[in-house]
């Protein structure tokens, strides 16, 4: 069927021509983009949808190095930032990403409005030294 399931992590593969059961223990498991959108179908509402420019490889492999750095989950939802942080997270992976609604796809994402992410961005960066040294520990994460 065409279907792609990527395990960063150990795993068990048990599987016969119809079935592939996964055991996965301590990993991050990404699934294709087009079983992504399925997935998305079924969230409660509570989860946020993972939009489509942070379904790339290249954004999957950013987010493998944010999650094992403790920035984020594996949903792409923000762990003990403050707003400004998240700010200063949302203008460096938009740049990264190539993301052009930076404060809108991020805002959406993490459940805030877009105006209040880019003024976070904006008081963050009035904060020289907090500032540089998020963004320090940020650069070594991507790194």
């Amino acid at each position: 069927m065409g279907n792609t399931i990527n395990v960063a992590g150990s795993y068990i593969d048990i599987h016969d021509n119809e079935v592939v059961n996964l055991t996965v223990d301590k990993a991050l498991v990404s699934i294709g983009k087009d079983q992504l959108n399925t997935a998305n179908d079924n969230m409660t509402e509570d989860e946020p949808m993972v939009p489509d420019e942070l379904t790339t490889d290249e954004a999957i492999c950013v987010l493998n190095k944010l999650v094992k750095g403790g920035m984020t989950d594996e949903r792409w939802q923000p762990k003990n930032l403050s707003n400004a942080e998240k700010g200063l997270l949302a203008q460096r992976l938009g740049v990264m990403l190539d993301i052009h609604y930076i404060w809108k796809v991020f805002g959406n994402l993490w459940g805030m409005k877009s105006e209040t992410l880019r003024s976070a961005y904006n008081k963050g960066m009035e904060q020289k030294r907090k500032a540089s040294d998020f963004l320090e520990k940020l650069n070594k994460l991507l790194n």
